[in-house]
């Protein structure tokens, strides 16, 4: 199972602001810093990690975006540790978690962006926002699915509480538009997220 591991403690989802870097040694490519609020960060078997190269680390945001990554960072690294599963109200399917990267020596292979060493120096923020899409596509639509399968029950609580209490519960203006502008919103959202699908696997 993979994990996208872009949040920060002191930078959130500002990707500009990354601070985990990664540095150049004789050894190979050494990672340092720590990620938060990681999507199945506790049971994850692969990692891909956003940092900049150490040497740019220091470097205004412009410059810095030219360093950024993608890392592939398997689990079980020497210096690599993970935090235990963070609390949550809801989504607890997807256990959620901090990461701790301390001189860990990734091995060789695939990494994504700057990587690569692309001319322009901006192949890694490309990945990034890349990830993300696709990232956000699963979150609207997993909102999308929320929201219908909540309809019915919530309209269910609402007349059995209009029974109870009266009329009195149904009389705020909130209560009486919501569901039903739930309900016709519902194919509007759900063709604009086909409609932003397509136009992401046609750049990709």
């Amino acid at each position: 199972m993979p994990a996208m591991a872009f949040t920060e403690p002191g930078a959130g989802s500002d990707v500009a602001a990354i601070r985990t870097k990664v540095t150049k040694t004789e050894h190979g490519l050494v990672l340092d810093g720590a990620k938060a609020f990681i999507s199945n960060g506790p049971t994850a078997d692969v990692y891909l990690v956003a940092a900049v190269r150490a040497e740019l680390a220091d470097a205004g945001r412009e410059e810095r975006a030219k360093g950024l990554g993608v890392y592939v960072v398997p689990r079980g690294l020497d210096g690599f540790t993970i935090g235990k599963p963070i609390a949550k109200l809801g989504m607890r399917s997807s256990e959620t978690g901090e990461l701790h990267f301390d001189a860990v020596l990734l091995p060789p292979g695939p990494n994504l962006g700057a990587a690569k060493g692309e001319s322009d120096g901006r192949g890694g923020m490309r990945a990034m926002m890349d990830l993300l899409d696709y990232n956000r596509l699963y979150i609207a639509a997993l909102s999308i699915a929320q929201r219908r399968f909540g309809l019915g029950p919530a309209r269910q609580q609402l007349e059995l509480g209009s029974r109870r209490l009266g009329p009195a519960l149904a009389a705020p203006q909130q209560l009486g538009a919501n569901l039903p502008g739930a309900a016709v919103d519902r194919p509007v959202e759900r063709g604009e997220r086909f409609g932003v699908a397509a136009e992401v696997d046609q750049r990709a």
